[in-house]
């Protein structure tokens, strides 16, 4: 059994009287005296069914509920408004390390403070995409911690930053 909303037609609702209500729902203003001029009824008739019949309130549950239809429309809008921008911002990191690895496969090798600078960048766009608060990172002042952590992203591109290793990878290329 499913239960009626309260701006659908109640069981003892006469149908003429309900029709009236319909009607009551579509005016723009909830005034009961407004929508009675308006369509040229009888004030005080208007005014009984009204209190008979709970209009105001029954309009006021209509309007709560398409309220409500709205908010949930527009938060599924938004999620996936979201989702959609996290989609771009994955691809645009993607790009961002592919990028860095061509770099690094073809010898242009950054600086510790220009990797750390992309890699950071690519860090802020998805917390931005996903709606969360990003630092502003000074990178001319990054301290030890920063330097390490870009050393261990580098790493797991490929790339290491030992200049002694540099050396060799130099001494190899040379040889071949």
């Amino acid at each position: 059994m499913t239960v009626a909303a309260p701006w659908d037609k109640l069981p003892p609702e006469p149908d003429e009287a309900y029709e009236v209500f319909s009607r009551y729902l579509s005016h723009p203003t909830p005034y009961v005296r407004d929508f009675a001029t308006s369509y040229g009824l009888n004030e005080n008739t208007c005014g009984r069914l009204a209190a008979q019949w709970r209009w105001r309130a029954r309009r006021a549950a209509l309007a709560a509920h398409l309220s409500r239809e709205r908010i949930v429309a527009a938060e599924v809008e938004a999620r996936d408004l979201g989702a959609e921008i996290g989609r771009h911002l994955g691809v645009a990191v993607d790009l961002a390390g592919e990028s860095l690895r061509t770099a690094l496969a073809l010898g242009d090798l950054p600086s510790i403070r220009d990797s750390l600078a992309i890699l950071s960048e690519a860090h802020k766009q998805v917390q931005l995409g996903s709606g969360k608060p990003t630092a502003i990172v000074d990178m001319t002042s990054a301290d030890e911690r920063a330097l390490e952590a870009a050393e261990e992203a580098l790493a797991a591109l490929g790339r290491t930053t030992d200049p002694e290793d540099e050396q060799d990878l130099d001494h190899e290329e040379t040889l071949q």
